[in-house]
């Protein structure tokens, strides 16, 4: 039986950024499809709730609307929505407030290619990935 499809959309305003990432998984694990990115955090919400992936890669800090804010919009129309945010800043505030804003997941963009995937895999299962480590 073959590997279930996951449909992903990266969030982040740098494009090298995105295109790494999608590079990073397409050459990983042929599960992963990247359906869509998003410059800022509207177009995240917009393209998020016209497509429904099956997971949001979503950066902290974009223009027009900031993660956290779109996580909420994305949340308020979508609930089963599953948002893994990837950003520079790993702080424990800000994973505390990816937790209260609804994330499934929070990476640090420095470990992005050492523990992406097991984030993806661990929320694709409904469990949470915060802070380098599995959570059920």
């Amino acid at each position: 039986m073959p590997d279930i499809q996951m449909r992903i959309l990266i969030a982040d305003d740098h494009a090298l950024f995105r295109q790494g990432v999608a590079a990073l998984l397409a050459g990983t694990d042929p599960r992963f499809q990247i359906c869509a990115e998003a410059r800022n955090g509207k177009e995240a919400v917009e393209k998020t709730l016209a497509l429904q992936p099956d997971i949001v890669l979503m950066d902290v800090s974009m223009p027009v609307m900031g993660g956290f804010d779109a996580t909420r919009n994305i949340l308020q129309s979508s609930p089963a929505s599953r948002i893994i945010f990837l950003t520079t800043y790993n702080s424990p505030q800000l994973v505390a407030e990816a937790r209260k804003a609804g994330a499934k997941g929070y990476v640090a963009k420095g470990d992005v290619s050492d523990v992406l995937i097991q984030a993806i895999d661990a929320v694709s299962r409904n469990q949470t990935y915060f802070e380098a480590s599995p959570e059920n």
